[in-house]
């Protein structure tokens, strides 16, 4: 079994989450849009691309990674392009009760105007 953690974290300026499991890797995720930026191999290669001219501040879309695109794709709806969740901020929600052979972490959006 390894050991895995779950933990509040800054990347590159934005509050973001990270997910470890001993041995097997890590994921960063930003709160701002559930956005997957980071995931690293159990030797420390990033396995995502990211552009480093990528704003992280919600100010537009993060290029790169791994977007959530809810509830609509692109502009095929009446929303804006991609839906709301990829721009709104996500709730952390932790889990004590894991399991030890697992790693996951829950992350929520609220209720909010955008989302009616």
């Amino acid at each position: 079994m390894s050991a895995h953690s779950c933990t509040p974290v800054e990347f590159q300026g934005a509050d973001a989450i990270r997910l470890h499991r001993e041995g097997e890797g890590t994921v960063i995720v930003l709160r701002h849009g559930g956005h997957v930026v980071s995931w690293q191999d159990p030797s420390g290669t990033e396995r995502l691309y990211l552009s480093p001219i990528s704003p992280l501040d919600g100010s537009a879309a993060v290029r790169g990674g791994v977007p959530v695109i809810f509830p609509q794709f692109s502009t095929r709806g009446p929303l804006g392009r991609h839906g709301f969740a990829r721009t709104m901020p996500w709730q952390w929600i932790d889990q004590a009760d894991r399991p030890e052979d697992t790693a996951s972490m829950t992350m929520a959006l609220s209720s909010s105007p955008a989302t009616l």
